[in-house]
This record gives C-alpha cells, sequence and structure tokens, in this order.
C-alpha cells in the first residue's frame, strides 16, 4: 500500500500502470532468455510466452498480486537448478529475502512456501526410494529444513508481527470467499480466462507425457500440476500454474520428444 501510495504522487495511475507493466515484462522476459539459453528460436520463444501470457492475463492488475506471480516464477527457477544441479542446495538460502519481501506486499508467499515444502518432500521421498535426489546426504537435507523454516520465521518480520500470518489464515478458510470475490471461483469455461488457463493446462501435461519415462521425471517437473488442481478450483492460482509450468517447460524440454524430432529434422526452431 505504501509503495502504491508512492507511486501515485509521482504520477498517479500512469505510474502504477508503468510499475505493473515493468514487473510483468521483467517476470516474462527472464522466462524468454531461458528458453533461448536452451536453443529454442526466438519465434518459437514468443509464441510459448504468448501461451503463458493468454493463461495468465486475467490477473495483470495493478495490485499486490503480482508479487506472487514473480514471486513464483523466482521460487521455481530456483527449485528447478538445484534439482538439475546447476545451483547446490545452500544457493536456496537466498530465497530467504525473497520470502521476507513478499510477505510483506502479499499473502501469497503461503504459495511459495508450500511449493518449497512439497519440492523438499519429493526430493526426500526420491531418496528414500533411491532414485535420483539432491538431497544425497543427511546434511543436505538439514539444510533444506533449516532453509524452508527460515522461510516461515521472515513471514513473521512485518510490523505487525504474528497478525499477518494470522490474517492471511482467516482470509484463506472463509467458506463464502469463492461467491463474493470472483477470483476465488473456480474456473468458468464460459469466460476467455477459463478456457485459456485449462487449454494452457492440458498441453503442459501432454508435453511432460512426450517426454522421459515416468521413473525419471524430476520432482519439480511434477509441481505445476499441482498447481493446475489448484487453479481449476480457484481461478487466482492460474498465474502461478503458468509461472510453474512455464519454467519446467525450459528444463523439461531437451529430454521432450519435441525436442528429439526438431533435433532429427535439424530445424531451425531448436
Amino acid at each position: 500500500e505504501c509503495a502504491l501510495s508512492v507511486g501515485y504522487r509521482i504520477g498517479g495511475f500512469d505510474t502504477q500502470l508503468l510499475v505493473t507493466a515493468t514487473i510483468l515484462a521483467g517476470v516474462f522476459t527472464g522466462i524468454g532468455i531461458r528458453l533461448l539459453r536452451i536453443g529454442i528460436h526466438p519465434s518459437l520463444m514468443v509464441l510459448i510466452i504468448a501461451c503463458g501470457i493468454a493463461a495468465s492475463s486475467g490477473h495483470f492488475h495493478v495490485r499486490p498480486h503480482l508479487s506472487t506471480i514473480a514471486g513464483m516464477a523466482i521460487v521455481m527457477v530456483y527449485l528447478v537448478d538445484v534439482e538439475n544441479g546447476r545451483i547446490p542446495i545452500r544457493k536456496l538460502a537466498w530465497l530467504l529475502p525473497v520470502i521476507w519481501l513478499w510477505s510483506n506486499i502479499h499473502g501469497g508467499v503461503m504459495g511459495g512456501i508450500a511449493t518449497i515444502a512439497l519440492a523438499i518432500a519429493g526430493w526426500t521421498a526420491a531418496r528414500l526410494l533411491k532414485r535420483e535426489s539432491p538431497i544425497r546426504t543427511r546434511s543436505d537435507f538439514l539444510l533444506l529444513v533449516a532453509i524452508w523454516l527460515g522461510t516461515i520465521a521472515v513471514c513473521f518480520a512485518n510490523p505487525y508481527f504474528h497478525r499477518i500470518p494470522i490474517a492471511w489464515y482467516d482470509v484463506y478458510k472463509m467458506a463464502s470467499l469463492t461467491t463474493i470475490i470472483v477470483e476465488h471461483s473456480a474456473v468458468d469455461l464460459s469466460e476467455f480466462a477459463g478456457i485459456t488457463i485449462v487449454s494452457f493446462g492440458v498441453l503442459f501435461c501432454l508435453f511432460l507425457l512426450g517426454t522421459v519415462p515416468l521413473n525419471r521425471f524430476r520432482i519439480v517437473w511434477l509441481l505445476p500440476l499441482v498447481w493446475f488442481v489448484l487453479a481449476i478450483e480457484r481461478v487466482r492460482h492460474a498465474p502461478l500454474f503458468t509461472m510453474a509450468a512455464l519454467v519446467v517447460f525450459v528444463d523439461a524440454f531437451p529430454f521432450s520428444r519435441i525436442a528429439e524430432r526438431l533435433l532429427r529434422k535439424k530445424s531451425d526452431l531448436y
């Protein structure tokens, strides 16, 4: 609220709109750069990003929810890069300041914390089943748990201490919320937003089915499916599903049948 107020004093609603557009452009540009780095042609990159924008555009509003869209993208990038070995587990500690800032802007930070918890649980299960996992030692597990607990702790570093997290919980458990606020309602297939969300979700599921066998799936590749189900139940989760899906798409694409076919044909698209 303070940041929006300062923006309004500087240049009215136009300043707020500029900040909104800049945040969204930054998020999608970051994902676009990751697509280019794995060898995808710019034209195909634009098409993929456009699909993501269409699926989440129903929530491109001048409001704090923008921080949740950006925060989910950052969290997914870190989780994906830990599992694929680009960065060590200790680098997840950089999420602590991200979560702290996010928690002081929007209650959607609970989604980010829950996503980290799901990833840790999946990695732990994979380790116990003797599958490939970023967790190789007990120290790795303890470090992950410590970082996750740290993401919870920083949510209390605000002017109201425990009252803000309690407010998030009270709002989320309101049974009437889905009937009085449109963005908390289920997906409506009679609207453009509902059609794009479900279409994007179906395409992502088909893409995953066309990658490596299920027993070789990375845990983080399955996280967007959780958010897809949540997006069906509450449409406000659609951009979070989109962010997770786009980040995972970048990581999984080189292992997909589409990539294999493009390489075999020596296509310029990949």
